[in-house]
């Protein structure tokens, strides 16, 4: 129904994550043709020596939430939201470290369910 994907390239060398080429990137999707549409969008890239992180997390919101989707038509009761807070980092050790969270409101909340994977 909908997705938040963070990714980094990195290039360790030297004791340095960004010693070659590196990028960071964020991607959203939701499929509007069930009735889910972007409500909160906070994304974050940062690149230095130390690291390379691609940042779905809103330090701001009560639920760090960088990305939020809501669907008014998916339960007829009442509106559903999904909340993301993502954050993946490459070190300058060639290791990274990742972290998601998700939460998810409504009266029909238990019919959606979250997945997470690493590659």
């Amino acid at each position: 129904m909908n997705d938040v994907t963070n990714e980094v390239q990195w290039n360790p060398g030297s004791g340095c994550a960004t010693h070659g080429a590196s990028y960071a990137s964020g991607y959203l999707q939701w499929y509007t043709t069930s009735g889910w549409q972007l409500y909160h969008n906070h994304f974050l890239d940062s690149f230095n020596c130390s690291g390379v992180t691609s940042d779905y997390i809103d330090p701001s919101r009560s639920d760090n939430a960088g990305a939020a989707f809501i669907n008014g038509i998916f339960c007829s009761a009442t509106v559903t939201y999904t909340y993301y807070a993502s954050q993946i980092t490459g070190f300058s050790n060639g290791t990274y470290t990742w972290q998601v969270d998700w939460s998810k409101t409504g009266l029909c909340q238990s019919l959606l369910t979250f997945q997470a994977s690493a590659s």
